[in-house]
Order: structure tokens, then sequence, then C-alpha cells
């Protein structure tokens, strides 16, 4: 285990005060402080950032996606027996929508919501349509929107689709856990009704004084300057993807890339590995 000073410690024990959650990431948040933060102002920066973090924990998790339910379950306008509840993925491969279409069947029944459509797929909702009539209410679920292109191409794709059927009176309503300020407003912009749990603005410009914004910006682009511009394919996603400046992870959960990535990319400019204390897969 690594040996801190009266400096680092006293700096470790106020963070886990603010940010409990913190606490058994010693070791990563030692090194993330104070390796990779090389002067006061980063490390004031970085530190400043986790307290301001939007952290659920399982249960938290748990009752948010109650609150998803009762938000369907409320709406005058949607009945079991017209509406599917449709995953935003793409394909069958792992993804967080199949996650909250898991977790919203208890949080349904426990409300005597049941008979809906399920469809895990986001293309396949014409299909589950097909099978029954009365299903035109789609209301696609996910966890996270983070720039809101995902939400947009694929309200598209679902209103083509349905357009092409001819089919009359259909309704897309978009449900989700948590949402970037930018993702939602884009996503509005497209005449898209799109509601979320929680909204979380950008961490750094729409919280810093104006005048003090871009110094802020520059700090985190020199912090990220010592991480790999590119893994394979995928290249470093400044400031979190689209920008998006963005402030939540959940325990055991996937990190979302619209994240600031200074806090989960998991290789140095050299190749070497990073000690995280936030995962993405």
């Amino acid at each position: 285990m690594r040996l801190m000073n009266k400096e680092q410690f006293a700096t470790l024990l106020k963070l886990s005060k603010t940010a409990p959650w913190i606490v058994d990431k010693d070791e990563a948040l030692t090194s993330l402080l104070f390796d990779d933060c090389n002067n006061e102002n980063s490390r004031d920066l970085v530190i400043d950032l986790l307290t301001r973090f939007n952290y659920w924990s399982r249960e938290q998790y748990a009752n948010e996606l109650r609150n998803l339910a009762e938000s369907v379950a409320r709406d005058t306008r949607l009945t079991p027996q017209t509406t599917q509840i449709v995953g935003m993925a793409a394909d069958e491969s792992s993804d967080s929508s199949h996650l909250i279409l898991y977790g919203l069947k208890m949080a349904f029944r426990n409300q005597g919501w049941t008979g809906y459509g399920e469809v895990n797929q986001f293309a396949k909702s014409y299909q589950k349509y097909k099978q029954n009539n009365d299903y035109k209410d789609i209301v696609l679920v996910d966890e996270f929107i983070g720039s809101g292109q995902t939400v947009i191409s694929r309200v598209k794709e679902i209103r083509r689709i349905f357009d092409y059927a001819k089919v009359d009176g259909y309704r897309i309503i978009v449900k989700v856990l948590v949402s970037s300020s930018v993702g939602l407003e884009a996503i509005r912009k497209q005449g898209i009704e799109v509601d979320a749990n929680l909204v979380i603005n950008k961490g750094i410009s729409d919280y810093y004084p104006p005048n003090e914004v871009q110094s802020k910006i520059e700090i985190m682009r020199e912090l990220e300057s010592i991480l790999a511009p590119q893994i394979g394919p995928v290249p470093l996603p400044s400031l979190g993807y689209g920008s998006c400046e963005s402030l939540y992870m959940r325990q055991e959960g996937n990190t979302p890339n619209c994240v600031f990535p200074f806090f989960w990319w998991p290789q140095y400019q050299d190749g070497a590995r990073r000690n995280l204390i936030m995962e993405r897969a």
C-alpha cells in the first residue's frame, strides 16, 4: 500500500466526508490526485468535480426505477393495453436498456400496471405492433442520455418504419433515468417528447462563473493530455462524449462515456494502465 504524507491524508479524509462513495478507492484516488494532478489548481478542480458527482447507490437506482415506472403509469394517455415499453438497444448485445427493461418488470407489477408489450430492441417495435395493433404508444427507455444523438436516430428510424407502413396515431415517448442537459435540449429541438428523472448540467461550463470557465476547461484539457489519445478505434472523448462534461455514475454500473474521461480512461499516453476510480467496459 502506498504511504501518504500528512497533507495527502488530510485531503483524502476531507474528500471522503463530502463524497463517501469514494472511501474504498483510496489507492486509485491517491494516484489520481497526487500523480495525475501535478499542481494545486488541477487538484482543486478534480476534488471539486468529485464532490459534485451524482453517484447512485444500488438502493437509489432501484428507487429511481420505481419513479420511472410511476411516471409511465400515471401518464393518463397511456394504458398497459396500448403501450409497448421498448429498450433503446440496437441488437442483442448487452445494453443498459436491457437492464432497465428487466428492472421495470417488478416496478410495474407492484403498481398493478401489467399487460404492456415489452421489446428489447428499438427496431422491433413495429413487429410488436403487428402482433397487437393496439400497441401504438411506444415508450423508449434507457438509463442515460449523453449527447442525445442515439435517441434522435432511434426515434427517426421508428418513425420511418411506422410511416412507411402507413400506421396512423402512434406516439413515441422517451423516458430515462438520467440525461445531460445537452442531450435533453438536442432531443427536444427535434420535437421528440423526452423526460428524465435527473437532468445534469455540464460540470464545468454550467457551474463556474463565466470568467472562470475557460481557465477550468484548459486545466481539464491539460489533465487529459497525459492520457492515450486513442485506444484501438476509439478516440479520447475530450470533456466527455459530445463535450457533455457529465458527472454521473452508479454503484456497479458502467460509467457513461459522457463523463470526463480523466476519471475513467484506462491508459496513459505511454500505454501504461491507470489505477481508476471509475470503470467503463
